[in-house]
């Protein structure tokens, strides 16, 4: 009977240890922060940032009768440990920052027609996607080493 529970806990031992380099890979859930400014602080998680300019905007207000490139790209300046940072964010393109990926995944403002959109009229949607944590994997708490 010991012998029995012993080989029944070594299995679930064995089964989470075996687990727990699988749901450490797990993709984290993204922080979205919703109707951002320009020039207003924002913190997603580790990261803080604001968008301070716009650097490319060539979106088409129709887009059947478009021939252009219809892109749109942001600066932001992140504030890290080492100080300042700017990065271009391009609309709908993950880009690798410090600590994961960034989104930008909304302007909060359809393209114009007649030219210059004044910036207090965007209202722009950040998504921050953390790194997984890497868990060493030395060791399951309980069991012996090999």
């Amino acid at each position: 009977m010991r012998i029995a529970q012993h080989i029944g806990c070594l299995v679930s031992a064995c089964s989470l240890a075996s687990a727990a380099p699988a749901a450490a890979q797990q993709p984290a859930r993204p922080i979205i922060a919703t109707n951002v400014s320009f020039f207003e602080e924002v913190e997603l998680g580790d990261l803080t940032l604001s968008p301070v300019n716009i650097f490319h905007d060539t979106r088409c207000a129709d887009p059947e009768l478009c021939f252009q490139n219809n892109e749109f790209a942001i600066s932001v300046i992140m504030f890290t440990e080492e100080g300042l940072r700017e990065v271009i964010l391009r609309l709908f393109e993950p880009t690798k920052v410090p600590g994961g990926v960034l989104t930008l995944t909304d302007t909060g403002t359809p393209p114009s027609r007649s030219g210059a959109i004044e910036l207090d009229r965007y209202k722009l949607e950040l998504a921050f996607r953390p790194a997984p944590q890497q868990r060493s994997a030395s060791r399951t708490p309980g069991l012996p080493e090999a």
